[in-house]
């Protein structure tokens, strides 16, 4: 398993969603992105978009253009958490 498959790139989101919910902290969208996460931008808004479909993360904003689906986050980004304990019981194995 690569560091940039769903699974990974899911886990990293989620973590530092759950780490700043546990501190009391606003996500930085600049802090987990594609960029960050060393994937391509289409990859990441698949990523975010499978996560908010799953009712892991909410949010998140998805609009369909000519040139791809673009992503953007509501004004009160701290809404974008790990909603009802998935995180706990996303199924991990690989």
């Amino acid at each position: 398993m690569g560091s940039n498959d769903f699974f990974t790139v899911a886990y990293k989101i989620l973590s530092y969603l759950k780490y700043c919910y546990e501190h009391g902290e606003q996500p930085d969208p600049g802090v987990i992105n594609e960029r960050t996460l060393l994937i391509s931008k289409a990859q990441y808004v698949e990523t975010l978009r499978m996560l908010s479909d799953h009712n892991y993360i909410e949010g998140v904003t998805f609009t369909h253009t000519k040139e791809g689906v673009l992503y953007s986050f509501q004004e009160r980004v701290s809404r974008m958490l790990c909603k009802k304990g998935n995180f706990a019981r996303m199924n991990w194995r690989f």
